[in-house]
């Protein structure tokens, strides 16, 4: 989980947590409700800086990650998309 957790950092340019102001979201939790939409393109544009976006191209960046969430024993990817971390 925490090689998932570095390639969503790395992918969008932000921390595992991100607080904005009186909400406070997870990194995967924001990746995991993106992938749960019919068409996960546009909240992916959202999500990813666009340094790697322009060079990669969104179609890439999805098929690396769909490969490295496939390669996570199913049990351990159970995150909710409206959980939320605790202080």
């Amino acid at each position: 989980m925490s090689l998932l957790l570095e390639l969503y950092e790395l992918i969008s340019a932000k921390e595992a947590v991100i607080n904005g102001g009186a909400e406070i979201k997870g990194l995967i939790a924001l990746f995991h409700q993106v992938f749960y939409q019919p068409d996960p393109r546009g909240g992916l544009k959202e999500l990813v800086d666009p340094r790697i976006g322009d060079n990669l191209g969104l179609e890439i960046i999805t098929q690396l990650i769909q490969f490295s969430r496939s390669s996570i024993p199913a049990g351990e990817i159970q995150l909710d998309a409206s959980c939320s971390i605790d202080f």
